[in-house]
């Protein structure tokens, strides 16, 4: 299941069109916003304050550079706004009488002070037109102005999920397949009660014809978040179940369940970066080892084990943090599978399915460590083991008795020796998860006390 950031393609494009807007008097504020008068806008009236969404890079910020934010919108900035030096008294005492003898008035006209935007209890994601820069505006109209801005900058769609107040969601982009093939994945924004503007971090929906396979997953996230102390921190957060999804076909059909939403999945980011190494690769490992280790002591194996089924979530200091995703397809230990990811399937799995047994075959927690094992040395070397190869292609090589994993690329000795007792082919022989915690890789790599 991929839970990314959404795309605002459609906004930029709108934008770009028309020409960017542009910012003159700008100032960035420290919370990563622009903020200065806008003119060439498609929704704000040339000549009003506006504070933009956060920038994407604020270190960027320059005179006639271009800007953009964190959800894809685009503005040309002019002349920064000039800083004021403060005058003490004494001083400003003395200008005046320099003023007088040079015959220059010492009153002069004042100018009108910038309108004072005071922070709203609720802060909408959308950079808000202060309604002191439009006295003239009604209320309606200018929330009219701030829900047209919405959007364009964030490509909302107007369909909104939920059926009460306090739970509804606005869903923005397109969707997208959730690996399974059998639900679909949105970006959405909490709709505000009382002005029904989109609010807070965007979150991830999911939709689905399938209301047990979301019930389990819901059950499944509240079952791993109770053991806090043992890895449930290690999910996304959940947010809520929604049954029905909306008011209207289809929705009104379908269920949905709203989650915390990460910056990119773990397996697009080893494509666009490359291999984890250091720090970065350890906490990975932490994350993986604590979601098993919620699950395990759930009571459940996950069989989903990989590495499209964790986020990367970026803290603004740009530090790296991974959290796992996907419990639709977790089961109970004794239980059978519903379904299965052939990267992450054990031999003695691929050996039942390719035998017609697959729906019978038994769960045990040995699965999940040979998907660990599968996993963790997809992050170290930024490559699948069976990159290229067909499901069916990768079942068969499974099943085959001569198979053996080459870790040759993984780098780190300690690492490599984890990975290789994780893909022991017979699971009687793989690690428990204590000795996976207990293990020389996490114990002494030399990056810093670790705790689980």
């Amino acid at each position: 299941g991929r839970t990314t950031s959404a795309s605002a393609s459609t906004s930029t494009t709108l934008l770009a069109a028309a020409g960017a807007p542009i910012i003159t008097e700008w100032k960035v504020l420290g919370n990563g916003r622009v903020t200065g008068t806008v003119k060439n806008h498609p929704a704000i009236d040339d000549g009003d304050i506006i504070t933009t969404s956060p920038l994407a890079d604020p270190t960027l910020c320059k005179t006639n550079g271009i800007v953009v934010t964190k959800s894809g919108s685009q503005y040309r900035l002019a002349q920064p706004a000039i800083k004021k030096e403060k005058v003490s008294k004494k001083n400003g005492a003395a200008a005046m009488a320099m003023k007088k003898k040079n015959g220059v008035p010492a009153k002069e006209k004042k100018s009108k002070p910038a309108p004072v935007v005071e922070k709203k209890k609720k802060e909408s994601i959308v950079a808000s037109i202060p309604k002191q820069s439009l006295p003239l505006v009604s209320k309606e109209k200018q929330l009219q102005m701030d829900l047209a801005k919405a959007r364009i900058d964030f490509n909302l769609n107007g369909q909104i999920v939920g059926t009460t107040q306090g739970s509804e969601y606005v869903l923005a982009g397109k969707a997208r397949r959730s690996t399974s093939g059998k639900s679909s994945i949105w970006t959405g924004y909490k709709v505000d009660d009382e002005t029904g503007m989109p609010i807070g971090d965007p979150l991830t929906v999911k939709i689905s014809n399938n209301a047990e396979a979301l019930k389990r997953e819901t059950d499944n996230y509240n079952k791993a978040a109770g053991l806090l102390g043992r890895g449930g921190q290690s999910f996304v957060s959940f947010v809520e179940y929604l049954r029905p999804a909306g008011k209207r076909p289809p929705l009104s059909k379908q269920v949905a369940i709203v989650m915390q939403q990460g910056d990119i999945d773990l397996k697009a980011y080893l494509a666009e970066n490359g291999a984890l190494t250091g720090k970065s690769l350890r906490e990975a490992a932490v994350a993986a080892v604590q979601c098993l280790q919620a699950l395990h002591g759930a009571g459940l194996v996950w069989t989903d084990l990989k590495t499209e089924n964790f986020v990367v979530m970026k803290d603004s200091g740009n530090k790296l943090s991974f959290k796992g995703i996907d419990l639709e397809s977790a089961m109970p230990q004794k239980d059978n599978p519903v379904d299965y990811s052939p990267e992450a399937c054990p031999p003695e799995f691929a050996v039942s399915f390719l035998e017609g047994q697959g729906p019978y075959f038994i769960l045990e927690t040995s699965y999940d460590i040979w998907s660990l094992g599968m996993m963790l040395q997809e992050m170290a070397t930024g490559k699948c083991m069976f990159a290229k190869k067909s499901p069916s292609q990768i079942t068969k090589l499974l099943r085959e008795d001569d198979f053996c994993p080459n870790l040759n690329a993984v780098e780190d000795e300690k690492l490599q020796d984890l990975i290789s007792k994780c893909l022991q082919l017979d699971p009687k022989k793989r690690p428990s998860m204590t000795a996976i915690l207990l293990h020389p890789y996490f114990l002494t790599t030399g990056l810093g006390p670790l705790s689980f």
